[in-house]
């Protein structure tokens, strides 16, 4: 909707603020916020650049143009919820032997495959990007730097160092989730899973899931290919994982907040 759109605007604006990019002038930084149920993205255009999805933001006197949009139905739980829907048994998006959720007994036929599970997810997205693009072409996206914010870093601190070893500092490189996924969701063991999983364990069992969503959402069939209709094709470099800014968490909530209220 046209309000989220405006509160993932209120975000850029804000982080942007926290980085001080503002004061100095600095070229600003794009955000893209998972939550349980949306998905936005936002991040500063040139002035001449034409698409429905600008906003403007004056800010020191100067005016930003900045393309926000909003996909309601492509946060991680909605996303996932979908993807169950479409393959109730046997799938690819769960270790064998993951317990359902709310304490349902594990389906005998759920096997995690990345490569499965990623397409599946491509196939859920798709229609968003086809009717409505996140980085359009002619909108300078290439040449942005992007904040993951939201459930981007939430989900990147559930995965332990090593088995049964927490890391000691955030990680901000969200293009590793692959090789996380890669050597503990693929052999699909769950007591082997819980071995590289940090949290309460009622949040174990979509990890594999929302993780492989993750990263096909925001880097498309591999990182460091060009942007795909299905996805934001991202390149690594592009984005780092932030939880906070100056100890300051970030957040899209506050950013609904203030497009609210005004």
């Amino acid at each position: 909707t046209r309000k989220e759109s405006s509160a993932a605007s209120d975000v850029y604006k804000r982080q942007n603020y926290l980085m001080g990019n503002f004061d100095t002038n600095a070229q600003t930084v794009g955000i893209v916020e998972m939550g349980g149920a949306s998905a936005q993205v936002a991040y500063s255009v040139p002035e001449n650049f034409s698409n429905p999805n600008i906003l403007k933001q004056v800010v020191n006197g100067r005016t930003h143009y900045v393309f926000a949009i909003s996909y309601l139905d492509l946060g991680l739980d909605q996303a996932l919820r979908t993807a169950l829907a479409k393959v109730p048994e046997g799938n690819p998006c769960f270790v064998s032997g993951t317990p359902r959720a709310a304490g349902g007994l594990p389906s005998s036929t759920d096997r995690f495959d990345f490569e499965i599970c990623r397409n599946l997810f491509f196939s859920i997205m798709a229609p968003f990007f086809s009717s409505n693009a996140p980085l359009p072409s002619g909108s300078g996206f290439e040449e942005m730097r992007f904040a993951g914010i939201g459930a981007i870093p939430a989900k990147f601190a559930r995965w332990n160092a090593s088995p049964n070893t927490l890391r000691t500092a955030p990680d901000e490189d969200i293009s590793k989730l692959p090789d996380a996924v890669e050597v503990a969701c693929t052999p699909n063991n769950w007591d082997l899973f819980l071995q590289w999983f940090n949290g309460p364990k009622e949040f174990a069992n979509d990890l594999c899931a929302h993780s492989t969503y993750l990263h096909a959402f925001l880097f498309g069939a591999r990182v460091g290919t060009p942007a795909s209709v299905a996805s934001l094709g991202l390149f690594a470099a592009q984005l780092k994982s932030i939880a906070a800014i100056k100890q300051t968490p970030t957040s899209w909530t506050r950013g609904l907040i203030v497009a609210i209220t005004n």
